[in-house]
């Protein structure tokens, strides 16, 4: 009984020019113009895509083709990268502040040190300056100092010149003797204590005791010798 309904066009000889089936429109490929009016109609604009990220074109063999938008957008910090933020901040403030503290009071102590050097400077110049004028004025009254002493010691001295030969006599002899004031020679000798104001008491005494006298000069008393023959 042949078949009322409408042929099976599966030889391309019974089926019309425009005819395609399901199976070769899955496998067809859509044109570049219905992807792009697709797009647009999916972000309900017009006028060139956006620059936003597409599948890749469909390939031969894609059964189910579907358009599929990925959109760009920005990460939203959580508030934990917020708080870490705000902590490493705070903290490099704090560093920064303490370094500037730290530099501040160095600078101001290196200005402090540097006066109170520059001040004890000072004053040991001014010491210095003290000292020298009071040496140059210690040495002027020294000078003068013993030129008085000379001046008062020469009646002194002039006078023991006079004893030189009684004073070399008991020299040759190791008499000790000492000088008393004013001029006069003091001596012990045979447990007899003598007290020799002139010269010529002196001569006297030498001969009593059996000295010899000589007429060579004594050795001539110096400064030295009078003061250590005083304060025996």
């Amino acid at each position: 009984m042949g078949s009322t309904t409408s042929p099976h066009y599966r030889n391309s000889t019974n089926r019309p020019a425009n005819f395609t089936s399901g199976h070769e429109m899955s496998q067809a490929k859509p044109k570049k113009s219905a992807i792009k009016a697709d797009k647009n109609n999916f972000f309900g604009q017009k006028g060139p895509t956006a620059p936003d990220t597409l599948r890749p074109p469909m390939q031969d063999g894609d059964e189910n083709y579907s358009m599929e938008y990925t959109p760009q957008t920005a990460e939203t910090p959580s508030p934990q990268d917020g708080l870490t933020r705000d902590y490493f901040e705070k903290a490099m403030e704090a560093m920064a502040n303490k370094l500037i503290h730290t530099w501040q009071s160095t600078a101001d102590q290196i200005k402090q040190e540097v006066r109170d050097l520059s001040s004890r400077t000072s004053r040991v110049e001014q010491q210095c300056q003290n000292i020298t004028s009071q040496q140059s004025t210690t040495k002027g009254v020294l000078n003068n100092l013993q030129k008085q002493m000379e001046a008062m010691e020469a009646p002194t001295l002039r006078r023991r010149r006079e004893f030189q030969q009684v004073t070399a006599a008991l020299q040759r002899q190791g008499i000790r003797f000492r000088w008393g004031y004013p001029t006069k020679i003091i001596l012990t000798h045979q447990g007899e204590t003598k007290f020799l104001s002139t010269p010529e008491e002196g001569l006297q005494a030498l001969t009593a005791w059996g000295i010899p006298t000589s007429t060579e000069k004594g050795t001539q008393p110096t400064t030295r010798q009078s003061r250590r023959t005083q304060e025996a």
